[in-house]
């Protein structure tokens, strides 16, 4: 009963308790034009926007690692983005920020922010993995081929050092950035997090289809490397194209590229919650075909 309790709990109390109480701090946030589109680097008050990010970052994370500690690391990662996802929304539109400010000293800063959120989801991925074995059941176990979290930090490892790890990081990332692009049609903020949600279903499938066609037991650890990385690389593309000097013009004239609609955060939120999905889908089509592959039974 108890068990009953915290699986529906746990999702509705970050989604709708710790989610929304963290964005009202987010909206008190301004821009240092005075505006409300903002980024946690990009504020009136750094060491305010910090202390609030951190603030829901970690407070989401607490929830994700008891749901973990119960469930196993899949839930928990979902609680986890699913407690950032209000946070997020109340950031800002990335057209409104771009126009205001075309230069890249601003994407440059988008890219950082990047990093350091895409840094910290992967290493909470990798402390919400260590509940594995303590949890009351092993993650997916008999679902799926390979949980994701299974030795995660050693999966991290390979991601770079494999030839079918940087080959499932290549695919992840032209599926993240792919489907950014193609969802990402304006800077509205519920489209802008279906287009990272998308961008996570997208580099977990490429990458994992990839990878395994090089080797079964390629890192799954690696698509979410390439959500992170698609996050810091987005800006750092707008450099050369559209290039700072037709920023703003591609912005009024809604020719952004759609992975530029997405905020440094909502990159984390489709690392959180997208990857997560685009794992299940891809790991039930793994099970098919290896149940297909299994000699019958006489």
């Amino acid at each position: 009963m108890t068990r009953t309790i915290l699986k529906w709990a746990l999702p509705l109390a970050a989604f709708l308790v710790a989610g929304p109480l963290w964005s009202v701090a987010v909206g008190s946030l301004r821009a240092p034009d005075g505006g409300h589109d903002i980024t946690f680097l990009h504020a009136q008050s750094l060491p305010m926007s910090l202390a609030i990010g951190l603030g829901a970052f970690g407070v989401a994370g607490v929830l994700g690692l008891i749901a973990a500690r119960v469930f196993g690391p899949r839930v928990g990662v979902w609680v986890w983005g699913l407690g950032l996802l209000w946070p997020a929304w109340l950031t800002g539109r990335m057209g409104v920020i771009l126009r205001a400010n075309p230069e890249t000293g601003m994407l440059v800063m988008l890219a950082i922010e990047a990093l350091l959120l895409g840094g910290g989801a992967i290493a909470g991925v990798a402390l919400i993995s260590r509940t594995h074995d303590a949890a009351t059941g092993p993650d997916d176990e008999g679902r799926r081929v390979i949980p994701f979290a299974h030795k995660f930090e050693k999966q991290l490892r390979a991601t770079f050092k494999t030839s079918a790890g940087l080959a499932s990081l290549g695919a992840g990332l032209v599926g993240a950035l792919g489907l950014a692009w193609v969802i990402g049609q304006t800077d509205m903020r519920g489209q802008a997090l279906l287009a990272a949600f998308g961008a996570g279903v997208g580099a977990a499938v490429a990458g994992r289809l990839v990878g395994t066609s090089m080797a079964k037991d390629a890192p799954i650890a690696a698509t979410f490397v390439a959500v992170a990385l698609a996050g810091v690389i987005a800006p750092l593309i707008a450099i050369v194209y559209p290039g700072t000097n037709n920023l703003a013009a591609s912005v009024i004239g809604h020719d952004l590229p759609g992975f530029l609609a997405l905020q440094p955060a909502d990159w984390a939120i489709g690392l959180l919650l997208g990857v997560p999905t685009g794992l299940s889908w891809v790991g039930e089509l793994e099970q098919l075909e290896a149940h297909k592959a299994a000699p019958a039974r006489p």
